[in-house]
């Protein structure tokens, strides 16, 4: 089976485990909960003053933009579900999520898996996903070298100040 198999494979199993919906964990849950609070409560100020001066437009246009469930929050629920299912967070990130906040419905509702390949090349999510696996001994860090080529490249100059004289215990390929 190749590598990408393994990972559509590795993913689906998550995707089971998980089940769809499910609870918003507990720590997750309470950041949630805390930002809907916080929110609310400059969406209170800025209409109580919102008549006699714009103080508060500062904070909750930006505050609106970026909602409750922002990618901090989103981190903070993989590093949760990974330590609560014992799961590469890699993996619990390769999936997609609707994190339903109201409070009558507060669940998670699994999208779908992130692309793997896109137009022939490796996505990001691919490329998480093979390298922690690898270094969890998923599968082997051979078969990385089978990877497509990654959608998103390192840069030549950056490419320049690796040093690959250094020996780590862990494989050295993460620049792949």
């Amino acid at each position: 089976m190749s590598i990408v198999k393994e990972i559509e494979f590795a993913l689906s199993i998550v995707k089971k485990t998980l089940g769809s919906p499910f609870p918003i964990p507990p720590k997750t849950a309470k950041a949630i909960s805390d930002r809907r609070k916080s929110l609310l409560h400059l969406d209170d100020l800025h209409s109580e003053y919102g008549m006699t001066h714009t103080g508060w437009a500062e904070f909750i246009a930006p505050a609106n933009l970026v909602g409750v469930v922002d990618p901090i929050i989103l981190h903070m629920m993989h590093l949760e579900l990974s330590k609560m299912h014992n799961i590469a967070i890699s993996l619990i990130a390769g999936l997609e999520y609707e994190v339903a906040h109201e409070p009558a419905k507060f669940k998670v509702y699994i999208k779908g898996a992130f692309a793997l390949i896109h137009e022939g090349k490796g996505t990001p999510s691919l490329y998480r996903i093979a390298h922690e696996g690898a270094e969890l001994g998923m599968w082997e860090a051979e078969e990385l070298l089978l990877l497509p080529p990654p959608m998103l490249a390192i840069p030549m100059e950056m490419m320049g100040q690796i040093d690959f004289t250094t020996t780590q215990v862990k494989y050295d390929m993460e620049m792949a």
